[in-house]
């Protein structure tokens, strides 16, 4: 393992406390605007993206896999309780989005999600080629995602019911 860290690239650990700072933001209550609160479900739905393709290339089932974990998550997040506590003024036109640890979690799932098809890519320990891997690990990316994409989703819609 340690070796592993190593080899790491000097980059990885700036980005990863980088993205621990933003997820910590996410725990705390907050004000923003609608356009805002998309900001970091779509910087997650690109690095996932760009897990899937720095990992695969341009594999198609990679891709089909990764629209397959986000499309599976959009479309069960309906079933998912809207988060409470979600108010909007009308005056400010800014909602007020109390804090959770869910999205450090899934920043992190990302994130390792990330570091492990790396690793066992760098290591051949597995094959890009290896389909199971490229599905599985794709399918992940699109589901971790598309959470983030629900999540903020359900924030919006909260919002509009509180008006």
């Amino acid at each position: 393992m340690l070796e592993i860290l190593r080899q790491t690239p000097t980059w990885v650990f700036p980005l990863f406390f980088c993205l621990v700072y933003v997820g910590y933001l996410q725990s705390k209550t907050r004000e923003a605007s609608r356009s805002r609160l998309v900001v970091v479900p779509v910087a997650m739905i690109c690095l996932s993206l760009y897990g899937t393709w720095s990992a695969f290339g341009a594999n198609p089932l990679g891709f089909a896999a990764w629209i397959g974990g986000a499309g599976l998550v959009l479309a069960l997040s309906g079933a998912l309780r809207q988060p409470p506590g979600v108010s909007y003024s009308t005056g400010s036109g800014r909602l007020t989005v109390p804090g959770s640890w869910v999205p450090m979690g899934l920043i992190m799932a990302i994130f390792f999600t990330k570091y492990f098809v790396s690793t066992a890519l760098a290591t051949e320990a597995l094959s890009p080629r290896l389909p199971a891997f490229v599905g599985l690990s794709s399918f992940a990316f699109g589901l971790l995602s598309g959470a983030f994409l629900a999540r903020a989703l359900q924030v919006r819609k909260s919002a509009r019911q509180v008006r």
